[in-house]
């Protein structure tokens, strides 16, 4: 099926097949052939770090992406390399707010997308320094800093973009990994392969597994997405049931208008042409899951509804919307097993294997143990 042309400067028609037979069969990823793939990588620099205001700063070396250190008022951290700064890479359990960078007299905003894997340009915001200073407000949660000299930027230092202002493809994905599983192939094919605008929404979130956060940006950026995954607050509770998950948000302060409400809020911000989202039956029985292709069902009306008010956005009809193994009109995307060039000779379903291999704390529900 064609896909309405876009506006210039957008993507160009493209067929879109989008009901995804696919098994949880893991997948293999290697990242494209970069233009510059002689070029020297970056050099990870030798650095010192002065902590004022934080506790916990011994977490920052410990390779524990689940431990922090964390910043009281007026908190900074001074770093002195051992060559120029190039860039800065950083780490947070939770992103800190606006933060200002500084050498002597210059000074640059840095926070201000919100990314919890932030890179920072440092040469480009202030030239050739090998000291620098971080300044926090209060409650800045440091996980990692990395300082890197001139170079090409090594494939694991992630330089998200923001969201999709227009999406070609929303994928509502119920947990952090099952945009791997359940949709596996997709993200590489259409985002690296076809260069369509996709955004990923996650449908909840783990509230009280950390770590999942940067399982699931490392997850996504192997994968090919670029642009910042939006995140829902609806935590992560098992149900058996529809009713059983949204009886647990309710729990949580959340009604199911609420819930409904934000999916549909995700459809007129990003305006995509197709959704793709989860089987009605669970995937594997799991209630959340289900009520995440539930509200995607009562949110693709509300979203054009013109009587409905949605975070001051316009209404907007989706075109197409699709769910994994429907049964009925069944499609499966042969392109999914081709190798691309794009892909480094892989297939769409190679890449999604070390996408999923990211999900370090999921594998143990795996064979791949």
């Amino acid at each position: 099926m064609d896909i309405k042309k876009r506006p210039a400067g957008r993507l160009s028609a493209f067929v879109l097949s989008l009901l995804l037979i696919v098994t949880s069969v893991i997948y293999v990823f290697m990242q494209p052939a970069s233009a510059a793939e002689n070029d020297a990588a970056a050099e990870k620099l030798k650095a010192t770090f002065a902590f004022e205001g934080f506790t916990g700063q011994k977490n920052i070396s410990d390779g524990n992406n689940s431990t922090f250190a964390t910043g009281s008022k007026n908190s900074t951290v001074a770093v002195m390399a051992d060559k120029n700064i190039s860039f800065i890479y950083i780490s947070y359990n939770h992103a800190p707010g606006e933060w200002k960078l500084s050498s002597g007299s210059k000074q640059a905003d840095c926070g201000r997308d919100g990314f919890i894997h932030e890179y920072v340009d440092v040469k480009s915001a202030l030239g050739d320094v090998n000291m620098v200073s971080l300044s926090y407000p209060a409650g800045a949660e440091i996980e990692s800093v990395a300082v890197y000299g001139e170079g090409k930027i090594p494939d694991d230092v992630q330089v998200w973009q923001p969201p999709c202002e227009n999406a070609d493809i929303l994928l509502l994905s119920a947990h952090t990994d099952d945009d791997q599983l359940y949709f596996a192939g997709l993200i590489p094919y259409y985002v690296t392969v076809r260069g369509a605008a996709v955004q990923v929404a996650y449908f909840t979130e783990h509230l009280k597994e950390n770590y999942r956060w940067h399982e699931r940006l490392n997850g996504l950026w192997t994968a090919g997405m670029r642009n910042y995954p939006v995140i829902s607050s609806f935590p992560d509770a098992y149900s058996s049931s529809a009713a059983g998950a949204y009886t647990n948000f309710k729990n949580a302060g959340f009604s199911e208008d609420q819930v409904v409400s934000w999916v549909s809020e995700q459809l007129r911000r990003f305006k995509p042409q197709v959704t793709v989202t989860h089987d009605f039956t669970g995937e594997y029985g799991d209630g959340q899951v289900m009520a995440a292709v539930g509200g995607m069902t009562k949110a693709v009306p509300m979203a054009a509804d013109k009587s409905k008010t949605l975070g001051g956005y316009e209404p907007f009809e989706v075109l197409k919307s699709y769910v994994h193994v429907y049964d009925k009109n069944k499609i499966v995307i042969d392109a999914y097993d081709t190798p691309f060039e794009e892909l480094g000779g892989l297939t769409p379903f190679a890449v999604s294997q070390k996408a999923f291999l990211c999900h370090k704390s999921q594998l143990k529900w795996t064979d791949l143990t």
